[in-house]
């Protein structure tokens, strides 16, 4: 606005809404309801892989915890063989299947997110619409998105404090933030509302060359 004396306009993105989840995806991959952990990410230094499985490795509860991404980079190897001796992280590649990463999303213990740059991140918003229970990196872009809706980490330490204390997962605690989650996406990242805002900003752009 201040090089160029034009106004600005967000639209934000975007993310779909299941009415009903399943849990098929947990017999596919030996899963009990709410006793993993997981994280969906490139498998990349800013997305902080690193921080939240040293986190893991401190925690020291041994429930599974799921590394949702490609593998076959030279920083997945790297990872791989950092944390080659502990039984319970399980690299499990890209998983593209939509309805299977929100099933598994959605049954998970706690959801870790760890992307650091970026703006809206699309991941985020889908573990918001999987009704996922969010421990977040704490950072601008990621308290935009999800506010009071889950929890926040900066150290490997934060990480293991959280799943130390998870609380139960039938507890207030998170039912409340899981709604909210989901009558946030349904107001202000719904796709219907966004296809309206690109609409009408085309619309005005065009008014304004006649």
């Amino acid at each position: 606005r201040i090089r160029y004396g034009k106004e600005t306009v967000l639209i934000p993105y975007g993310a779909k809404v299941p009415e009903k989840i399943s849990d098929r995806a947990l017999n596919e991959f030996g899963l009990n309801p709410f006793h993993y952990h997981m994280l969906v990410a490139r498998l990349e230094p800013e997305n902080n892989i690193r921080m939240i499985l040293d986190g893991a490795v401190e925690a020291s509860t041994g429930i599974p915890f799921l590394v949702v991404g490609n593998h076959l980079t030279r920083y997945g190897a790297r990872l791989k063989k950092r944390y080659k001796d502990y039984n319970f992280i399980r690299f499990l590649g890209g998983i593209y299947n939509y309805e299977k990463l929100t099933e598994l999303r959605r049954y998970c213990r706690l959801y870790f997110h760890g992307h650091s740059v970026g703006g809206t991140n699309p991941s985020l918003l889908e573990a918001m619409a999987s009704n996922a229970r969010i421990c977040a990196h704490d950072n601008s872009f990621n308290r935009a998105v999800l506010r009071d809706g889950g929890e926040y980490f900066s150290s490997s330490a934060d990480v293991a404090r959280l799943i130390e204390g998870n609380p139960d997962t039938t507890n207030e605690f998170w039912g409340k933030r899981v709604h909210w989650n989901r009558k946030r996406l349904k107001e202000e990242y719904n796709w219907g509302k966004v296809a309206t805002q690109y609409l009408e900003l085309f619309e005005t752009l065009l008014q304004g060359r006649k």
